[in-house]
């Protein structure tokens, strides 16, 4: 039987909240049929430049689907890493809302399917038009240091409103492997005069 947990806007977890040098490992799974996540997921490790005691966060997710709450879906910073498997992600909302925003933090996707994530023509601010200065990004916003797999995942109706309708990786350092992924009517579309990369921008 499935099931639907709501935790508001945003299930939020900082390392300021957590003690020095913690490895804070959350896992979210379902049995069978799918329960549903109704939120968005905000978090942050241990953005200190000292390599001793970092505070580092793992999230791993298997078997559900995942209903966004506008904004950004996936928002990480810093020694995160996430872990995703057999999960359904989409956003149906009137806002923009990005699949991820990864500033130099790792995330694997495993048989995934992304569906109706909209980015904006400002890159930190949801919402927001402007000039396309932030260069944006449909589904995936790969910052300085990102890295992301796919392997066996589907990226399908989204809009990258300036450029990259499915990945954006506009920064050196950003890595994104695919594997035996399909991407499927997503496009770069907006009321400034360039929009490039329907599928992916570098």
């Amino acid at each position: 039987e499935s099931s639907t947990i709501s935790f508001g806007d945003t299930l939020v977890i900082h390392s300021k909240k957590i003690a020095k040098g913690v490895h804070l490992h959350v896992t979210i799974s379902s049995r069978g049929v799918g329960a549903t996540l109704e939120g968005n997921f905000e978090l942050f490790g241990d953005e200190d430049n000292d390599d001793g005691g970092k505070t580092k966060v793992s999230l791993t997710l298997a078997n559900l689907n995942i209903s966004a709450a506008g904004g950004n879906c996936f928002y990480v910073k810093h020694f995160v890493t996430i872990y995703a498997s057999n999960c359904y992600m989409f956003y149906t909302g009137p806002l923009e809302c990005c699949g991820m925003a990864n500033f130099d933090c790792a995330a694997y996707f495993e048989s995934c399917l992304f569906q109706g994530f909209t980015g904006n023509d400002q890159s930190q601010e949801p919402g927001v038009t402007g000039d396309c200065s932030g260069n944006t990004g449909g589904c995936f916003r790969l910052f300085s240091g990102a890295f992301v797999r796919l392997s066996g995942c589907t990226i399908v109706d989204c809009d990258g409103a300036c450029n990259g309708g499915a990945l954006w990786l506009r920064e050196g350092g950003t890595t994104a492997a695919l594997d035996h992924c399909k991407i499927s009517n997503c496009e770069a579309t907006t009321s400034a005069t360039l929009s490039i990369g329907g599928a992916v921008y570098v």
